[in-house]
Parts: C-alpha cells; sequence; structure tokens
C-alpha cells in the first residue's frame, strides 16, 4: 500500500481520464472500508457491503475487458510487456473483494474478514490505478515520438541546400508538426497539474513563433549560402526549435512540474483549505458549479489511507467522521439541486446554510483527529531510527576476516530477519512522513520532509544493492566500507526526518502520548516477566527507553528556539536529569534478563521506569516554566558547563573549507545532501470507460 499512498497523496492521478474514472471507484473504496470499519453496524447489514462488492468487481472486470482490447489493438510492444501484470493484478483483486465480502457477510465478527475486505479494496485501486497509468503511458511515448519525428525532420530542413530539398524537407517538418501540435492540445486539456500544463503551453507557442523564423532564415540561406548573416539566422532558429521540443520531451517524461504540490504545501492540507473556502458564506453559493464532490472523497479517501495505517482506538474516530462527512455531503448536494430548480425559499436556505456551517465544523474536527493520529503514528513508529540498520550492519561484518566467505551466523538465512527489520521500519517511516507531509500547511516544513523521504528511498536501495552483493560470495572490503559509510548516511537522514517532523508536532501532546505509551510498556514488561517471555519483554523495554530518549530529544529542540539564556539553562537542567535516567533503565532491564523470576529486579525496574515517567513530567512544566531551579543551583553551574563545552567542541569540529571567505554568509554546497447514497456515488459506466480508454488506443 505504500506506493499507493504516495502516488495519491502525490499527483498520479495526472489527467481528467484517469480522474474520471479513478475518483468514483475511491469513493466506493472508502464505502466499503468505511462499513468493514463501523462499529455501530449491526452484523446482519454486513450482507449489504455484497451488492456494494459486486459494483465494484463488476467495473473492474470491465476495465480490465476494455484494456486488453486496447492491448489487443495496440502494436506498442512496451505497453503489451507492462499491461499484462497489472491487468492479472486488477483481475485477481476484482474476485477477491467478493470473495471477502461474502466471508464478512457469513461471519461478520472475525476481524479477519474484514481486513481481508480492506485489503482487496486497496489492491483493486491500486490495480485501477496502474492500468491507467499504463494507458496514460502509451498516450506520453506517442507524444514523444511526434517531438522526435520532428527533431529528425529539422535535422533535414538545416541540412538543405538545394531549394527542391529544402520543399520536401519543410513539407515533412510541417507534417510532424502538425502532429505534434495536435496531439499537444489534446494532452494539455486533460492535464491536471496546472503548472506543467502552463509550461507545455509556453513551449509550444514558442515552437509555433520559430517555425516563421526558421522558414524564413533556411530559405535565405539556400539563395545566399555565404551570407554569415543567414548562416546565424539559420543556426539560431534550429537551435532554439531543438531547445523547445528537447524541454518538451523532458516535460511530457515527469511524472509531475512537481512545482504546483510545493507551492501548495501538503495535498490534503491543500484540499481541505479549498473545501473551507467553498462552504464560506461568501463561496457557498457556487458550490454546485465547484469540484466539491471531488474534494471530499479525495479527503475522505486519505483519511482511510491513514486510518487503516493507524491503531484500532483512532481508527473508528476516523472511520465516523468520515461518515459523518459524507451525510453531510449528501444533504448539501440535494439542497443545492432544490435551491436551483426551486429558488432561493427563505426555509430552504436556512436549511442550506446551517448544513454548510455543520460541514465546516466537521472539517475542522477531522483536521486535528488527522493531526493526532499522525502523531500517535510519530509516538510508535520513532522509538528507533537508525538502530535497524546499525544492527543489520553489524551482523553483515561479523565474520572473523574481511576476505572470508560469510560464515554460517552470517548467511542470507541469517540476514532476512534483520533484513526484513530494516525494511519494514524504513517502510513504515516513509509513509508517516509522507501523512505527515500531506497534512503541512506550511511550505518549508513540506519541503524538508519530502526531501528526507527521498534520501531515505535512494539509500535503502543503495543500501539493498550493497547486501546483494555481499551475499553472493566474499566479503569485499570496499563494500563493507561502502555499508557503514552509508550507515552513517542513513543516521543523519533520519534524524534529519525526525527534525522535520518534530517541527510540526505539538509538544505538549507529544510528551502526553510518550507518557501513555511508557505506561503501557511498563504493563507489557510486567506480563512478560510473569509470562517468562523474553523477547516481548526486551521489545517493550527497548521502546520505552526510546520513548524516553525522544521526549528529551524534543525538549531539546524546543530548547533552541529559545532566545532566553536562563530558560534555556534551567530547561536544560531537567533534560539532563531525564538523559541520565534512561541508562539505568537499561541496566535494569539487562539484570532482568538475567533472572526474569527475580522479584527484586523486577521491582527494581518498575521504580527506574516510575522515576523515568516522573522526570518525564517535570519536563513537560519545565518547557511550560514551571519547577526551574533558582538561579544559584549547582545544577544550573553544571548545565552551563556542559553546554559551553559542547559549543568549544562544535567549533573545534567545524569544517571551515565549507566557509565561502568572500562571503562567509554563503556556505559551499555539501556533498550530501447509514450505508446509504450518501456513502458514494455509481461508479463509472462500461461506455465511459470504454470512451476514455479509446483516447489511448494507437
Amino acid at each position: 500500500m505504500a506506493s499507493l499512498t504516495q502516488n495519491w497523496i502525490g499527483s498520479a492521478v495526472k489527467t481528467k481520464n484517469i480522474e474520471r474514472i479513478i475518483v468514483p471507484t475511491a469513493a466506493q473504496i472508502s464505502h466499503l472500508i468505511i462499513l468493514s470499519q463501523w462499529q455501530d453496524i449491526s452484523d446482519d447489514n454486513f450482507s449489504d457491503l455484497e451488492p456494494t462488492a459486486k459494483e465494484v468487481a463488476k467495473a473492474t472486470e470491465e476495465l480490465v475487458f476494455a484494456a486488453k482490447r486496447l492491448v489487443t489493438d495496440s502494436v506498442d510492444d512496451l505497453l503489451k510487456k507492462e499491461m499484462g501484470p497489472a491487468l492479472e493484478f486488477a483481475a485477481m483483486s476484482g474476485k477477491g473483494i467478493l470473495m471477502a465480502a461474502q466471508k464478512l457477510a457469513f461471519q461478520p465478527a472475525l476481524s479477519e474478514h474484514r481486513n481481508e475486505l480492506i485489503t482487496s479494496a486497496q489492491n483493486i485501486l491500486q490495480g485501477v490505478m496502474q492500468i491507467l497509468l499504463t494507458a496514460d503511458d502509451v498516450e506520453v511515448r506517442r507524444i514523444v515520438q511526434a517531438a522526435h519525428w520532428l527533431l529528425d525532420c529539422l535535422t533535414l530542413v538545416e541540412s538543405a541546400r538545394v531549394m527542391a530539398a529544402l520543399l520536401a524537407a519543410f513539407r515533412e517538418f510541417s507534417e510532424a508538426l502538425l502532429l505534434l501540435n495536435n496531439l499537444m492540445e489534446g494532452r494539455l486539456q486533460e492535464l491536471n497539474d496546472t503548472v506543467q500544463q502552463q509550461h507545455l503551453n509556453q513551449a509550444l507557442e514558442i515552437l509555433k513563433k520559430c517555425v516563421p523564423i526558421l522558414h524564413t532564415a533556411t530559405y535565405t540561406f539556400v539563395k545566399y549560402p555565404k551570407s554569415d548573416q543567414a548562416q546565424a539566422a539559420k543556426a539560431y532558429a534550429t537551435r532554439q526549435i531543438d531547445v523547445t521540443v528537447s524541454d518538451i520531451i523532458a516535460l511530457l517524461k515527469s511524472s509531475s512540474s512537481g512545482d504546483e504540490a510545493h507551492n501548495k504545501g501538503g495535498l490534503f492540507a491543500h484540499r481541505l483549505h479549498q473545501l473551507l473556502n467553498i462552504l464560506s458564506k461568501s463561496k457557498r453559493s457556487l458550490i454546485a458549479d465547484s469540484n466539491f464532490d471531488s474534494l471530499v472523497e479525495g479527503v475522505v479517501f486519505h483519511c482511510m489511507i491513514v486510518a487503516n495505517a493507524s491503531r484500532e482506538t483512532v481508527q473508528h474516530k476516523l472511520v465516523t467522521q468520515c461518515q459523518r462527512l459524507l451525510q453531510l455531503r449528501t444533504q448539501i448536494s440535494d439542497h443545492c439541486k432544490l435551491l436551483v430548480s426551486l429558488g432561493s425559499l427563505r426555509q430552504l436556505q436556512m436549511d442550506f446554510d446551517t448544513e454548510c456551517d455543520a460541514m465546516t465544523k466537521e472539517l475542522e474536527r477531522l483536521d486535528q483527529c488527522m493531526d493526532t493520529t499522525i502523531l500517535y503514528q510519530i509516538v510508535d513508529i520513532f522509538t528507533e531510527t537508525k538502530e535497524p540498520l546499525e544492527r543489520l550492519t553489524k551482523v553483515v561484518s561479523g565474520s572473523p576476516t574481511p576476505t572470508s566467505h560469510l560464515p554460517a551466523n552470517v548467511h542470507v538465512l541469517s540476514l532476512q530477519p534483520f533484513v526484513t527489520s530494516f525494511l519494514t521500519h524504513t517502510d513504515n517511516m516513509i509513509k508517516v512522513g509522507d501523512f505527515t507531509s500531506a497534512c503541512c500547511t506550511q511550505l518549508h516544513n513540506f519541503k524538508s520532509i519530502q526531501a528526507s523521504i527521498r534520501c531515505l528511498k535512494h539509500l535503502r536501495e543503495d543500501t539493498m544493492a550493497v547486501l546483494t552483493k555481499l551475499s553472493r560470495g566474499p566479503q569485499n572490503p570496499e563494500l563493507l566500507e561502502r555499508l557503514h559509510l552509508l550507515n552513517k548516511h542513513w543516521a543523519h537522514e533520519t534524524e534529519d526526518l525526525l527534525a522535520s517532523l518534530d517541527a510540526v508536532i505539538n509538544v505538549h501532546e507529544f510528551i502526553e502520548l510518550s507518557v501513555q505509551k511508557i505506561l503501557d510498556d511498563m504493563e507489557e514488561c510486567e506480563k512478560h516477566i510473569c509470562d517468562q517471555n523474553f523477547s516481548q519483554f526486551t521489545q517493550n523495554a527497548v521502546n520505552l527507553s526510546g520513548r524516553a530518549k525522544r521526549v528529551a530529544q524534543i525538549a531539546k529542540r524546543y530548547l533552541d528556539k529559545s532566545d532566553d539564556p536562563i530558560f534555556r539553562n534551567a530547561l536544560l537542567v531537567l533534560i539532563n536529569q531525564l538523559e541520565s535516567a534512561i541508562p539505568p533503565i537499561r541496566l535494569a532491564t539487562n539484570l532482568c534478563l538475567g533472572d526474569l523470576a527475580d522479584i527484586s529486579m523486577r521491582a527494581n525496574l518498575l521504580k527506574k521506569i516510575q522515576q523515568l515517567i516522573d522526570l518525564i513530567y517535570t519536563v513537560r512544566d519545565g518547557i511550560d516554566g514551571i519547577n526551574h531551579h533558582k538561579l544559584l543551583h549547582p545544577l544550573r553551574a553544571q548545565a552551563r558547563k556542559h553546554e559551553g563545552l559542547k559549543e568549544i567542541n562544535y567549533l573545534n569540529h567545524l569544517d571551515f573549507s565549507l566557509i565561502d571567505t568572500k562571503n562567509p554568509t554563503n556556505p559551499k554546497t555539501s556533498s550530501f545532501e447509514s450505508q446509504a447514497t450518501y456513502l458514494s456515488r455509481p461508479l463509472t459506466s462500461q461506455n465511459l470507460l470504454d470512451s476514455d480508454l479509446q483516447k489511448w488506443t494507437l
């Protein structure tokens, strides 16, 4: 689902053709997810899921059939190769969702059946999106081929030395230009990305203006071949056309210009802002002519993706709010139709305004709920950052000599758990990063999170490539050195991602949630001690220490924002006390592992954990300026000394080669960087699917 999440939050819905098919499908997927997770629904009503599942399965089957005809009629070998797996995946997903709905209707109490339905629904959306994007790639390739044909014709025009050859070359050049122009104009009408649309339109206009210049210059050159002015004019015209067509090709091959999303911040936040703007008193009269329905469905679908990746305690809140949102959407849409047909009757207008105000409040609550849900995920996922890769690197480097084969305890099968742990944790960090950036309202926060995510993805690919080479034979010292270097970069980038996430979260809420989770971890530790479950006890103890470390880390970031030296010093004392309480927890954990039956060891660990919790509360109060030590307290002086030593150490290790001595303010660039109609609308009909897919036929 990670790729689907990234695609939907990003700009996979590149054209109106894709949007016309994917939006109703996504609405029905949201419908199924809401019903399957709706706790207020009775078991008897789960049978109502089957008709919706049948409708989704039928629409998927029709799309697959239409796509197969496209493949059959096409001469594009790449389309045939890429579309096959996508069609198979979508067809299997369509059958799977119907089976899952039937199982849930038969045994509604089983959560496994609910999860199976949700997974099948998500797989259908992923399969449909893959089909549509693959078909869209065909259209892009057609335009790129026309552009290359135009460049070939330009070469013939440029090489013409006699009038007959020039006229023949220009005739073919005109045909190529006409084809490219027609294809481009069709593409421009379909694009959703307005920035990419604008860039392509500007390039096309420049190309059209260059044609008369090219005609005049080449005609003059053929007539006066020794004229320097004619040669210069011809060179200028051909160069301009070559550059412009190359720009068009580059823009077409890019999935999105990226500028539009960057200029708006997170896509979820942008859609939410658009909805609130449409529902405002000055704009709500225009709802009927706006993209109100698609915005609501986009917001709801994003919430369903986030809910599916969240704990059950917050899933129900999101599902309930989305259900209410869809109810209000239907009521508002119905009132819009009545207002158009009957006019602005007073009572009707009052009801309409009431519903718009109610939806505005519901969206504000949804926004707050999303922030809390994502904060839960940050607390849960980031108990570790660099540690999974460090453990993997340590195991890989565990052979006795650098030139020997991987020993038995480090062979591929033994490495697999560490590799799985690393990849799973990386996927979770990236997913939470995507969710957080989608909700960002500040542009710089959005950019910094996305930059960290891109770096982590590249580092993950490089790390897996090195591990693959190491698993094939004898250890290579250069590969091991490369792995250790990647480890350092990984630690740096995960810290950057964490800093970017911490910049957008509420410190007090984070500390409160962390304390709740530490209490849960303490309870789990007690349980696993009684059960003599070493592995689970160790995991909960590690999570507990990791959460405490994160509280200290985020408190330091808060401290760094303050310019008050007295406040900084007082809060630093409290943070130092918290940090000093973490190693004793680890020591007590190791002692307990030596003998889980020892009651005194258990009591000592629980005592240390309680002391840690008290210190976390002290830090929380310290952020509010409470419980600060007196100015002359020895701990304040010790903290000042410690902070001063760190600053001196930092200055001693600065690499001044990175500073431009001519302009010290500019550092040189570093090399690293009710289940009714309100829930959904009918799916796209077969005729629409056929008409849209027909546009992609070669």
